[in-house]
């Protein structure tokens, strides 16, 4: 498979909020992309998972202040 192609494999690939971080850099190797995502996800970058979580945390939290 060409490089181009596999890069574009590879970002497609990635979860949203460390695609758009790989995607900021227009990183043009694999290697590079490799070292951009594991950054992104170093710093803590959001998962969707991670946010819905957190708005449940809240809702539960408003509502035991409610009773």
């Amino acid at each position: 498979m060409p490089e181009g192609q596999q890069r574009q494999v590879i970002i497609a690939g990635l979860r949203p909020d460390i695609r758009q971080h790989v995607l900021r850099g227009q990183h043009d190797t694999v290697a590079r992309i490799r070292d951009a995502a594991i950054l992104a996800e170093q710093l803590g970058a959001a998962t969707p998972s991670d946010d819905v979580a957190s708005a449940i945390r809240r809702l539960e939290d408003q509502l035991q202040k409610m009773t």
